[in-house]
């Protein structure tokens, strides 16, 4: 399963990206520009980068999920090509696989980053050089929009989303011959503390020092700023000019250009589902909301501008409600309804109208998720472009599990418990008993008459767990509720809670009480949503959060 990467969620895969010394990366990780998707959200071992036009791969290529990151090309993707790096064979491997027939192997030669090697003086006589026919001026509004219908200048602002943006980012000069401009050095993308530089030359005109006072005129500007103005060179020509304006070569590299490959109707192969969701809990499924109740709750909390407002209600009320069928149960109020998810071999239009939702996500600072899979629960509704399914009858079978199965669940435990640890800053330190650090003797002193467990078995592997203690009068204590953080957002934790009421109920008893960390707000609004009902809190000097008590009455 793939998962797109939101802003807040960078610094988790940052780390398979720590050899790179590519400002595109930084660019992305950093939040200003491109995509990022992953095979795991919480514990990432491969990873693909999205900026303009180049693609980074990154982590364990044999993991499982690495040949869909290679086949990842997302939606609104516009070009008819994309540039492929890696940094080891493996993932080339995986790229010659994937697309046998449509792949050109080639070198980019990369610069050296050396902030002190520009002498102004050099960079000034670059300018004075130029013929009088020619004019050296910045970037402004109407250069940006002329830009824009020009072939061989569109890539000096193309990946900045308007003129504001660019005016606020990025930075650039032409050389104006006849009142048009004719060559230019501008900012191909931006990072926290510089550019990177993106150097055009129409045909007539080359070979006459334009790039050369293009590009003197736009380090000198970064210098005066304090940024840095990355280079890297396509071709030989390209690490001369370089070269000459003061940069030294690094090294070549191995890129792979694509064409050919399949964006619609079908973004890879062999995914069939899509679902852009938020983190928030949907009172109606028990699942995480869809893209558009997430910007809905945004629009209630005030947050979204006049204009903003006018967009989602395009896209939501007029654009969807026009072109998509709507399932006969979305009118119903009442929980219990059913999620739905596109189709990527026929919705790949739908989901780029999308985009826009997507921003107003990221500007407020609302996390979400982009989640592919083969596997969405049951279907119940079914039409050209989505279908609806019940995720708690994800693939998958609950059992009863016995102390044999006590070191597999217990490492089930710890890892799914890590995430509370890590969102509210707990460590063996501050708060030693809890549940992410448990130990398997803990575990088993827990093993005794009225205590069950229950596994979550896909394919084969004990993915979540959940324990069930009778504690007298026909209440029983739910404890350990865990799936692994790869299969989450399935329904295996709705499917394990359904399961614990079911057991409760044949065992005669008539509640089901569980202790949470309080300020879990999403947890606990997803109890909430499967009919818990919130009883109060309490502290203990032992743990560094509130306890919170929730119960389900029969």
């Amino acid at each position: 399963m793939i998962t797109k990467v939101s802003p807040d969620k960078m610094n988790d895969i940052a780390p398979l990206f720590s050899r790179w010394e590519e400002t595109l990366i930084w660019s992305c990780l950093q939040g200003h520009m491109g995509q990022a998707f992953t095979d795991d959200i919480e514990y990432p071992t491969a990873a693909q980068i999205i900026t303009g036009d180049f693609c980074y791969f990154a982590g364990n290529a044999n993991h499982a999920n690495a040949k869909e990151l290679v086949r990842n090309i997302p939606w609104d993707y516009s070009r008819p090509w994309i540039l492929m790096i890696t940094q080891n064979e493996l993932w080339n491997e995986l790229i010659e696989e994937a697309y046998p027939d449509n792949f050109k192997k080639y070198n980019r030669y990369a610069i050296k980053k050396e902030p002190d090697v520009f002498n102004k003086d050099t960079l000034h006589r670059f300018i004075d050089a130029l013929s009088a026919e020619y004019k050296i001026v910045p970037i402004d509004e109407s250069i940006y929009y002329w830009s824009q219908s020009n072939k061989w200048a569109q890539d000096f602002c193309s990946q900045f989303k308007s003129y504001a943006d660019y005016q606020k980012h990025g930075l650039g000069y032409v050389a104006i011959y006849d009142g048009k401009p004719v060559c230019g050095a501008s900012s191909y993308t931006y990072y926290d503390n510089g550019i990177e530089i993106e150097i055009g030359t129409l045909e007539p005109h080359r070979r006459k020092g334009l790039a050369a006072a293009c590009a003197a005129a736009l380090i000198i500007e970064c210098l005066a700023k304090g940024l840095y103005p990355s280079w890297d060179a396509a071709n030989c020509a390209s690490v001369a000019l370089a070269e000459k304006l003061g940069y030294h070569f690094a090294n070549e590299y191995v890129t792979y250009e694509i064409t050919g490959f399949k964006r619609e109707p079908s973004q890879t192969p062999d995914i069939k589902y899509v679902r852009m969701q938020g983190r928030e809990i949907a009172y109606r499924t028990g699942m995480p909301v869809g893209i558009f109740a997430a910007v809905h709750r945004l629009q209630e909390a005030g947050l979204l501008t006049d204009e903003e407002k006018a967009v989602y209600h395009e896209i939501d009320q007029v654009w969807f409600q026009d072109n998509l069928p709507n399932p006969p149960f979305y009118d119903d109020d009442k929980p219990g309804k059913p999620v739905t998810w596109f189709k990527t071999a026929s919705s790949g239009y739908m989901v780029k109208k999308l985009r826009p939702l997507i921003d107003m996500l990221e500007k407020y600072g609302k996390p979400y998720d982009i989640v592919y899979t083969n596997f969405p629960g049951r279907i119940v509704y079914e039409d050209e472009w989505q279908v609806a399914v019940y995720s708690d009858n994800a693939p998958g079978r609950i059992s009863p599990l016995s102390v044999d199965h006590l070191p597999l669940y217990a490492e089930v435990i710890r890892q799914s418990f890590m995430t509370a640890a890590r969102d509210f800053n707990l460590t063996e330190e501050n708060c030693p008993t809890h549940t992410s650090f448990i130990t398997n003797e803990r575990l088993k002193e827990k093993i005794q008459d009225g205590y069950f467990t229950y596994g979550y078995f896909s394919n084969g592997k004990l993915v979540g767990f959940v324990s069930l203690t009778d504690t007298g009068g026909g209440i029983y204590e739910l404890n350990h509720l865990a799936v692994l953080p790869e299969v989450r957002h399935l329904g295996c934790g709705k499917a394990l809670l359904d399961y614990c009421m079911e057991k409760v109920n044949e065992l005669g008893g008539t509640k089901i009480t569980i202790g949470i960390i309080e300020e879990n707000t999403v947890l606990k609004d997803w109890y909430a949503a499967n009919k818990f009902t919130h009883k109060g809190t309490k502290k203990f000097e032992h743990f560094p959060f509130t306890v919170g008590y929730m119960e389900w009455m029969i």
